[in-house]
């Protein structure tokens, strides 16, 4: 029942922004495949219905979850380039320019299953002068090899840092409601 709700709330969320394309014209002949470059409005929450991220500014808006230092505006992707989670990009494909969809991602496909051994122990002196902005539960950003990270600053100590490198939507079943706006 409680998963019919959640539905029904993200379903709610479609319609605002379908609302705004009523004279969008629907290309039959392309379909959303491996290579496509695809201009998407989505609202993604959780199971319980809760909102924690959309292109939408009014779904933000209504959703408590506004960040004035963003953009709201379509998000362009390019199918197979691993720019958004696999479930997402899976979700896409076969879907045309105004097609709607809701789709449940598992954690597997989404953000993975917390792992312990992404919890480190790094030397404060790694920190350098940045030392005063380390404060634990702190959420930060880091660069890697592997680009911009959120982590979790679990404990500091007189020598030590723990950070969790996990991402905080680990763990999570995700539920995205999908608008394709356009396929090239």
């Amino acid at each position: 029942m409680n998963f019919l709700k959640n539905i029904f709330v993200i379903g709610t969320l479609l319609i605002i922004f379908i609302a705004g394309c009523q004279n969008q014209v629907k290309e039959e002949a392309k379909t959303v495949k491996i290579g496509s470059v695809v201009l998407v409005d989505y609202a993604g929450g959780f199971l319980n219905g809760t909102l924690f991220d959309t292109s939408i500014r009014e779904a933000a808006e209504r959703a408590g979850i506004l960040d004035q230092n963003r953009a709201y505006q379509p998000i362009q992707v390019t199918i197979g380039s691993g720019q958004v989670i696999v479930g997402f990009e899976e979700a896409l494909i076969g879907m045309k320019a105004g097609d709607t969809k809701t789709a449940r991602i598992p954690p597997e496909k989404g953000y993975g299953f917390y792992n312990e051994d992404s919890v480190n122990v790094i030397p404060l002196s790694e920190f350098g002068n940045q030392t005063g902005n380390i404060k634990e539960g702190a959420r930060l950003i880091m660069v890697s090899p592997q680009g911009r990270v959120p982590v979790l600053i679990k404990k500091v100590g007189k020598e030590n840092v723990t950070i969790d490198f996990n991402h905080p939507l680990a763990n999570q079943t995700l539920v995205f409601a999908i608008l394709v706006r356009e396929v090239n």
